[in-house]
């Protein structure tokens, strides 16, 4: 993967995403590491996840030594409807992690057919 010789594969973890993706995490150790991606770099800076109740993952996310940012707030735009929330949070290795909630239709579904992926549907 472009890594260096150096460098040693000290965890691994698979996590499927219930009938999602299923995510790969790796940890490495033996060579040195930047900080965390921010929202304003270039390429893939966070992961997002629908859940059903954003409170109760929020609070998981803490328990488990992350860091959650200011939230959770509605929805804006197309995006709006009841209950629709995001909530952002740091993992405990930095990384940032978006919460997504809509339980009822969006605004959106009235300007256009297409439908965003729900576990629900």
């Amino acid at each position: 993967m472009g890594v260096s010789s150096e460098t040693k594969l000290r965890a691994l973890r698979l996590l499927r995403v219930g009938n999602g993706p299923s995510i790969e995490l790796f940890e490495y150790e033996g060579v040195p590491q930047q900080g965390p991606a921010r929202p304003s770099d270039l390429g893939p800076q966070h992961l997002a996840f629908y859940v059903d109740d954003i409170h109760t993952v929020a609070q998981a996310i803490a328990e488990a030594r992350g860091e959650l940012l200011d939230g959770p707030h509605p929805m804006p735009g197309l995006e709006a409807g009841e209950g629709a929330l995001f909530h952002y949070a740091r993992a405990p290795w930095g990384s940032f992690i978006e919460l997504l909630t809509y339980p009822q239709p969006q605004q959106y579904a009235q300007v256009t057919s297409l439908r965003r992926w729900s576990p629900h549907s």
